[in-house]
């Protein structure tokens, strides 16, 4: 009896929509809100699922990769590992500084646990040995992740061409909108250095613990170099206003009487490249010949279709070619995530139709051509109306990510 009422129940509903007048318009209106959801969801080569990764760097200036490990890296990873929700854990000691990358389980909160590590160093002050500088905190998430590359080479170039070239090239995309960070790795960064010269020093009674906030004070927008004396090497970075080795010379350093001592009477100041950068290479399969090269990597905004990002930046790219990038310079894709994400997209969508129209000419052959119809209605409203849901779902996920 049961069974017969929810027949009853279910020839009622069919019934009613088979004679309504409004069953056409819901059918459009549910194909046509399917088809712009397809339009309209962004190709994403990475899933937007959340795994916050937050890294933390610790300066300790003149300490080797030994000591930092023993007295800084060690402490701080024990402590770390208390922290409720962290599942990996990865540290890396330098010469000078200490990195840690803590890694949370995916789906913990992307702010609190941000706020878990500030927390936790700020109740442990004693991890910070003596000469540590306080430490430096970054979230990272999946966007983080670049999804194009470029890489720049060409003929022989003098130390910092390159790099000068590709960091204006990398001012001029980051003005692409939805690009959040574009970064240069690689080549000779323009450098400032500044060399005391001991017998100046010593004629002219300044030390070098005057010269340090005299640079700080003199707002250069560059590294400035190191002071080395006493045994001990102090990486300085000055930043503000003074853009040139000849203004950074007139800084004065100290006064000795009625007479202001500048920076050029006690120490050598140069402009140039660094002297021993990082290196990228890229090679000629044909000619497995090796070249240096400098890569721009190019990360986008959480939820931007990096399909379409990816053609813009390439266009730019384009545009900048022969007015920025000299003729002599190549510019090779390395990675392009938008590409593959539109591929894997439009792949599935013309598997999905392939199976529809198998089984729309199945159904037709054994059931005849008004079954037929049936499913050839009712097989994509209900694709489209998933991917219209799947769609609605995503985007409420990502508002509460950024609420959170």
């Amino acid at each position: 009896m049961s069974a017969e009422n929810t027949t009853g129940f279910a020839g009622r509903v069919a019934k009613t929509f088979l004679r309504s007048k409004l069953t056409p318009l819901i059918v459009v209106a549910s194909i046509l809100l399917g088809v712009a959801a397809v339009l309209l969801t962004p190709r994403e080569e990475e899933p937007q699922i959340v795994v916050p990764m937050v890294d933390v760097i610790v300066p300790m200036p003149g300490a080797s990769p030994t000591e930092v490990e023993t007295q800084l890296a060690t402490p701080l990873e024990r402590r770390m590992w208390g922290i409720p929700g962290v599942e990996y854990l990865y540290s890396t000691s330098r010469p000078g500084a200490a990195l840690l990358t803590i890694r949370f389980k995916v789906n913990e909160p992307l702010e609190p646990s941000l706020v878990k590590v500030h927390q936790e160093l700020a109740a442990h002050p004693e991890l910070l040995p003596a000469g540590a500088m306080q430490p430096v905190v970054r979230l990272l998430t999946i966007d983080d992740v670049p999804f194009l590359n470029l890489s720049l080479h060409g003929a022989d170039q003098a130390p910092g061409v390159l790099r000068g070239i590709a960091d204006e090239v990398a001012r001029e995309l980051a003005d692409v909108p939805q690009t959040a960070q574009v970064q240069v790795l690689g080549g000779a960064r323009r450098e400032l250095r500044i060399e005391p010269d001991p017998e100046r020093l010593r004629t002219l009674q300044v030390s070098l613990a005057e010269i340090e906030p005299a640079l700080r004070a003199s707002q250069a927008q560059f590294p400035a170099g190191a002071l080395v004396g006493g045994g001990r090497r102090v990486e300085l970075e000055a930043k503000g206003y003074v853009m040139a080795a000849a203004q950074m010379r007139r800084v004065i350093v100290a006064m000795r009487g009625d007479r202001p001592v500048y920076l050029e009477d006690v120490a050598r100041v140069t402009d140039g490249p660094e002297p021993e950068p990082a290196m990228v290479v890229t090679a000629d399969k044909a000619s497995r010949s090796f070249e240096q090269a400098v890569s721009i990597a190019v990360a986008k905004r959480p939820g931007t279709n990096a399909t379409e990002l990816a053609n813009r930046v390439l266009a730019k790219v384009d545009a900048l070619k022969g007015r920025l990038i000299p003729s002599s310079i190549k510019v090779d894709l390395t990675r392009n995530y938008g590409e593959t994400a539109g591929e894997k997209s439009n792949e599935l969508i013309e598997h999905l139709l392939i199976a529809t129209l198998s089984v729309i000419a199945l159904i037709l052959l054994a059931m005849g051509w008004r079954s037929a119809v049936i499913v050839a209605v009712a097989v994509p409203v209900t694709l489209v109306h998933l991917n219209e849901q799947t769609d609605q779902v995503r985007h409420n996920f990502q508002g509460t990510r950024h609420l959170s």
